[in-house]
């Protein structure tokens, strides 16, 4: 592990990684490759090739100096680099499976820049170093992993009916934890059209501050809106977005745990008594814009936020401007360009086309844009 004392902070082998022009050794000889349907490590890829079959997806990896780990799945190739993070234990199916780069125990002691060499007959007390090495190193992948899906068991209740949070990388967390980081929900931030949000603490003396929403309306409404939060806003990650770092789905509890904005919203700025200078509005507008090219041109399923206004823009400490609250946010397939839902939104930031017997598109959220850059030109409300 990369922190004994983080079990999500990933891991990585002892050994490195030995290949190209500075070694002679082929890697065939070197590394071979372990496969396993039983366990994943999601999102973090640094390269996807196809079409691809699954000799030609090991090969790759073997051959790439980077790769740690391949997945394979129809005729696609997923491959990811060490540190691996957010592991987890799931079925994968017949279709998918994940290939494993593990050293070769042989009888070799590492030469130069890496290269594992004969042992030469008068020093063969050497030979049990890499063998020994190496059954350490899988010992320990096979027990971190083991740790890793035994604490997740323990602390992950999600019912059975969320399929959203299984798809991310957000943390599960207990009700109680969270109760005891907001102590008992005590300090409010603000609230929204289905709950309230409070300031937290995930450890007592950290400095690591979150904004936990607690969804509190009808339990039908919460459902929707906690559903649709972590289908839409888990899966991204940009820096004009307010990342969620994890949820709450146990019993009647719906909770979404999000980064801390230290400066409140951007309503809080542009109507309050002090405004903001010319060239902080636009730097808001022009982050406030690259937020949703990203949501609407960017993501693999392409995102309607529906909720475009002042109070739904967080600001950072370095005044970052960042789009939160996807509580009525509207996925698109990756082939659709428009669809057909009721009305969403905020009275005096919804486009026309809601009105409409037609099926609505990214552009309701470019209006509501308008609207808001209007206020954010005259630091006050025009609606």
């Amino acid at each position: 592990m990369l922190d004994p004392s983080n079990q999500f902070g990933g891991c990585q082998p002892n050994f490195t990684l030995a290949c190209g022009a500075d070694v002679q050794t082929p890697p065939e000889e070197l590394y071979e490759m372990h496969a396993s349907q039983d366990f994943n490590f999601p999102e973090g890829d640094y390269e996807r090739i196809q079409p691809y079959s699954k000799q030609e997806c090991q090969q790759f990896c073997l051959q790439d100096c980077m790769c740690a780990m391949a997945v394979s799945g129809g005729d696609t190739c997923w491959l990811k680099r060490f540190p691996l993070g957010n592991g987890r234990q799931e079925t994968v199916s017949d279709q998918h499976v994940v290939y494993i780069k593990t050293r070769v125990t042989r009888d070799f002691y590492t030469g130069v820049n890496g290269e594992p060499s004969p042992a030469p007959d008068s020093k063969k007390e050497f030979v049990l170093g890499p063998l020994i090495g190496s059954l350490v190193l899988n010992g320990i992948l096979v027990s971190t992993v083991a740790l890793f899906f035994l604490k997740k068991q323990k602390v992950n209740r999600v019912s059975k009916a969320a399929s959203g949070p299984s798809e991310t990388n957000l943390y599960s967390f207990t009700y109680e934890s969270l109760k005891k980081a907001t102590q008992n929900f005590q300090e409010e931030l603000g609230r929204g059209s289905y709950g309230i949000v409070y300031k937290g603490q995930l450890e007592e003396g950290s400095c690591h501050v979150v904004a936990v929403k607690r969804l509190d309306r009808l339990v039908d409404e919460r459902e929707k809106e906690f559903r649709s939060e972590l289908s839409s806003i888990g899966r991204t990650c940009h820096k004009n977005l307010v990342r969620l770092i994890g949820f709450c789905d146990e019993g009647m509890n719906r909770i979404l745990v999000y980064e801390f904005m230290s400066n409140g919203s951007l309503a809080d700025m542009l109507f309050g008594q002090s405004k903001p200078r010319w060239s902080v509005r636009v730097g808001f507008a022009m982050g406030i814009a690259r937020g949703l090219v990203y949501l609407h041109e960017e993501c693999e399923s392409p995102i309607i936020h529906c909720d475009i206004k002042p109070q739904n823009i967080l600001i950072d400490e370095y005044l970052n401007p960042k789009i939160s609250d996807f509580g009525l946010a509207k996925l698109l397939l990756s082939d659709q360009s428009r669809t057909t839902t009721m009305i969403r939104g905020t009275r005096g930031y919804v486009a026309p086309e809601w009105f409409k017997n037609v099926g609505v598109t990214v552009k309701v959220d470019v209006y509501s844009f308008g609207v808001m850059l209007l206020e954010i030109i005259c630091s006050r409300k025009v609606c």
